[in-house]
């Protein structure tokens, strides 16, 4: 496989580069309607494209919400899946959000289908599954490396933080 290299988006150019793959997955693939794909978080988002070459071939996007770091709309063409592309993004993305939000839990919301890879990567399924544009998810969370990282989430002093992921943070305070 060629080389390939992660880059922020900051140019007009390539945010539309990183919709277009969006597009052909979510829109042409998963059927998911274009105005559920494309939302209102687009420019509050920091998004990034994954290049082989000059051909960008995946893209992610992260936004704070509430005291979470939530990552969305992961997407790899077709002809570029199975080769590490997305694992690589997702793992620098962690790292770089985690470096500028040190006190946001990851928090994603993983097609059921992929939960797998997820985990492989030391994410954590929690809570219902459910349904989102008619395909199922289950919430993912990306567990701090250290009990005091946990005790400083943003997330644990909001009062609506989701039973389900309050539970698992406070069981892993215990254990």
């Amino acid at each position: 496989m060629s080389q390939f290299h992660i880059e922020k988006v900051t140019a007009k150019e390539d945010f539309n580069k990183a919709i277009e793959i969006r597009r052909k997955v979510f829109i042409e693939e998963q059927n998911v309607p274009i105005h559920e794909e494309i939302d209102i978080y687009e420019e509050a988002a920091v998004h990034y494209l994954v290049f082989v070459g000059d051909t960008p071939v995946a893209t992610l996007r992260f936004r704070l919400w509430k005291g979470y770091l939530k990552i969305e709309r992961a997407a790899t063409l077709k002809e570029h899946r199975g080769k590490g592309i997305m694992t690589k993004l997702l793992v620098y993305v962690q790292e770089e959000g985690l470096k500028l939000y040190p006190d946001y839990l990851l928090f994603i919301h993983a097609q059921y289908d992929v939960l797998k890879f997820y985990e492989k990567l030391g994410w954590v399924a929690v809570g219902p599954v459910f349904d989102e544009s008619k395909i199922k998810h289950q919430v993912m969370i990306f567990l701090p490396d250290s009990k005091e990282k946990i005790k400083n989430l943003k997330c644990l002093q909001d009062p609506e933080v989701p039973s389900y992921v309050a539970r698992v943070l406070w069981t892993t305070l215990k254990e």
